[in-house]
């Protein structure tokens, strides 16, 4: 019985967060993993001629549906757009690795560059 009552309290809850897509940023955010996960598929080599037609007429229902003001509709094509091709649906978040990779890369130019500086003034004529 309490399985029962939590995954009803679940379904719910889920149903609700799902249908949350009230105003023009949230639906702007959902069509923006949408773009986002086809430049992934992209860069992947997964996107094709078809792929890349159905997602765009499927994105264009989506947009008249914004545009007339029905955000939950748009954001229900736009989601259903992300689940079946399995886009990410994090809008504004970096991965860790991304964030991991631009910190490494941050805390070594300076460094290369002070390194190349000292190298280059102990290697000129006119530094000794």
């Amino acid at each position: 019985m309490r399985t029962l009552i939590i995954t009803s309290l679940l379904l719910i809850s889920s149903t609700i967060a799902y249908g949350e897509c009230t105003n023009e940023m949230e639906t702007f955010n959902n069509h923006q993993n949408v773009i986002k996960g086809m430049m992934d598929m992209n860069f992947q080599g997964k996107l094709n001629s078809e792929n890349s037609k159905a997602i765009g007429e499927r994105m264009k229902k989506g947009q008249e549906a914004s545009d007339s003001g029905d955000y939950a509709k748009a954001c229900e094509i736009y989601d259903s757009i992300i689940e079946d091709y399995g886009f990410e649906k994090a809008f504004g978040v970096q991965n860790e690795e991304t964030k991991d990779t631009k910190a490494e890369e941050k805390t070594v130019e300076p460094a290369t560059s002070a390194s190349s500086a000292a190298e280059d003034a102990a290697t000129s004529p006119d530094g000794d």
